[in-house]
């Protein structure tokens, strides 16, 4: 069946250093004096830092994550109706792959719930 649901509308980022992973990988020379980029300027070059930045935003559009969209469908009949006024935790699965595993997901948490709750108007939730 179907569900009508209302949550928060929230965009969560981070960035992470890339040069560990790197290493463990056995990707080490590129940081080091004895790096060989030539190829990409034609100068001597090494890199000092390498870094990936993630960015997930849900809004009454759908989640956007790396260039991901996902859409909504608005059902013929009025569903049930549930309101995530508490944290809660969050898949999102891309809908051409259904049984693959989740493409983003992650917990969203107030310290204050109490305090959130009474502060919630529409402007915050989407449905």
């Amino acid at each position: 069946g179907t569900a009508r649901v209302s949550i928060p509308k929230f965009s969560i980022s981070a960035t992470y250093s890339l040069k560990g992973p790197f290493s463990q990988l056995g990707i080490t020379e590129i940081f080091t004096d004895h790096a060989d980029l030539t190829g990409v300027t034609g100068q001597p070059l090494k890199l000092s830092k390498v870094t990936h930045k993630a960015v997930l935003t849900v809004d009454e559009t759908g989640a956007e994550a790396a260039g991901a969209t996902a859409g909504e469908a608005i059902p013929m009949s009025l569903p049930p109706s549930y309101t995530f006024n508490h944290p809660f935790l969050f898949f999102i699965f891309d809908t051409k792959y259904p049984y693959s595993s989740p493409a983003n997901f992650g917990i969203i948490i107030w310290k204050d719930i109490q305090n959130l709750t009474k502060k919630l108007d529409n402007s915050h939730l989407f449905r």
